[in-house]
């Protein structure tokens, strides 16, 4: 994947970084503008720290300020990544009006806090996607890296 001497900061320590190929970035943000104005939302595949699968999960809640996420599609993603050895470990989700940084919602009542959170932000009209991980209640921001070669 990449060097992890390449994330090192001078203090000597490793960033957390994740793989998203340019097509599964695409994706991803293809797949949130096809709710706006209403959030978006889903799950990903994470296999040796790179994101190997996409799973869009209705958002219920079908509001532009919060997601939640139909549980019986998000069950049978959950099912077909272990059927497929991809387990997941991220959830996505999009900020129509906002910035591309987990809100006070985000940071409280996600799903999963050890998998990664890529949000999207569509504000101003330019999708920004950034990735964080919730660590004792702080937010830290994830690499995401693009240039990633993907598994056959």
């Amino acid at each position: 994947m990449h060097d992890p001497a390449d994330r090192t900061s001078p203090g000597g320590v490793v960033k957390p970084a994740l793989g998203v190929s340019p097509t599964i970035y695409d994706r991803i943000v293809s797949e949130l503008a096809t709710v706006l104005p209403n959030e978006g939302c889903g799950v990903v595949g994470v296999v040796d720290g790179a994101v190997t699968s996409v799973y869009p999960v209705p958002n219920i809640a079908n509001t532009p300020d919060r997601y939640t996420m139909d549980p019986g599609v998000l069950v049978g993603a959950l099912r077909t990544a272990e059927k497929l050895g991809e387990p997941i470990g991220g959830i996505y989700h999009s900020h129509p009006d906002g910035a591309a940084f987990p809100s006070a919602t985000d940071r409280t009542t996600d799903v999963e806090h050890d998998w990664v959170h890529i949000i999207v932000g569509f504000a101003p009209n330019v999708p920004v996607m950034r990735a964080f991980l919730f660590v004792d209640g702080t937010v830290v921001p994830v690499e995401i890296i693009t240039s990633v070669a993907m598994r056959p």
